[in-house]
């Protein structure tokens, strides 16, 4: 038997995806498998059933979208550090691990763009932009945009140009 997790490290309300397969499909018996915090402690545990090819995960192409399609570590006082799953299929046994981090702040600025440089009246403007963090994509990043219109006019009195802003 193996298994692994999708990631090596993850965040509090990343789903923890994990995959794994069995040399031998044993019928009506599943792959039990506990997770186990870095002092120790169990703090979860589930089943899960091979398919006819002996492959097994967490994932579900129904539940992408939302935790239920792996294991979340609760938030409530949550313990930073190595965790260790363990499985068990008839008399196969096997580990992995992950490590829980503390969520990434958010210091940097965003990235941002748009679709053109200039505009006229009644244009559209398309604003696009990105995180420079590797993990907050999904963990409910809510960037706040301040939008400040500014136009430069230029003018020229006696040969000299003044510059406007306004």
């Amino acid at each position: 038997m193996s298994m692994s997790t999708d990631q090596s490290s993850y965040t509090l309300s990343q789903p923890i995806t994990l995959d794994g397969t069995v040399s031998q499909v044993i019928p009506l018996t599943p792959v039990v498998y506990k997770v186990y915090t870095p002092n120790g402690t169990m703090i979860y545990q589930g089943n899960l059933f091979p398919d006819t090819q002996g492959h097994f995960t967490t994932y579900s192409q129904y539940q992408s979208h939302s935790s239920a399609s792996g294991i979340v570590i609760n938030s409530i006082n949550p313990i930073y550090g190595k965790y260790t799953i363990t499985a068990s299929y008839g008399t196969a046994k096997t580990t992995v691990s992950f490590t829980l981090v503390s969520q990434q702040a958010q210091t940097t600025p965003l990235l941002i763009s748009t679709d053109k440089q200039v505009y006229g009246l009644g244009n559209t403007v398309q604003i696009s932009g990105r995180t420079q963090l590797a993990g907050l994509q999904n963990s409910g990043l809510s960037p706040s945009l301040e939008i400040i219109q500014s136009s430069t006019a230029t003018a020229t009195r006696g040969g000299v140009p003044t510059n406007f802003r306004h």
